[in-house]
C-alpha cells in the first residue's frame, strides 16, 4: 500500500513515463554531464559500460527511452552498482566513486527536468 508521502511521487513518475512514452524517444545522455569529463579512465569506462552500453539492465533496444529505467524504476540499483563497480576499478583513488555517483545523480536531475519540460509543453 502506497502511504500519503509516497502517492505523490509515483504520480509524477506515472505522469513523467506517459508524458516521455507519448512524445517519443527523450535523447538523454549521460556523457552530456559536465563533470563526466572529469572522471579517471577507470571511472568513465565503468560509467559508460554501466549507462551509455546499458550492459545490465535498462536497455531499450536503441529507443532512448532508459533514461526512466536508470533513474525512477531503478536508480538504487544502479548506483550500488556503479559505486562498486568504480570502487573496484580505481582502488587507488576513491574520489572517482564519488564523482561517478554524482554524475549519475546529476544525469536523473536533468533528464528530469528535460522531462518535466516536455511535459510542461
Amino acid at each position: 500500500m502506497v502511504g500519503s508521502r509516497g502517492f505523490p511521487a509515483l504520480a509524477f513518475l506515472l505522469a513523467l513515463v506517459s508524458v516521455a512514452g507519448a512524445s517519443g524517444p527523450t535523447s538523454i545522455f549521460i556523457d552530456q554531464i559536465e563533470e563526466y569529463k572529469l572522471l579517471a579512465t577507470c571511472a568513465e569506462l565503468e560509467l559508460s559500460t554501466i549507462v551509455r552500453n546499458m550492459k545490465w539492465g535498462c536497455g531499450d533496444g536503441g529507443s532512448y527511452q532508459s533514461f526512466t529505467c536508470f533513474c525512477y524504476e531503478s536508480s538504487a540499483k544502479f548506483s550500488s552498482m556503479i559505486g562498486a563497480h568504480v570502487m573496484t576499478q580505481c582502488p587507488d583513488d576513491p574520489s572517482q566513486n564519488t564523482t561517478a555517483l554524482e554524475v549519475f545523480s546529476s544525469y536523473c536531475d536533468i533528464g528530469g527536468s528535460k522531462l518535466a519540460e516536455i511535459a510542461g509543453e
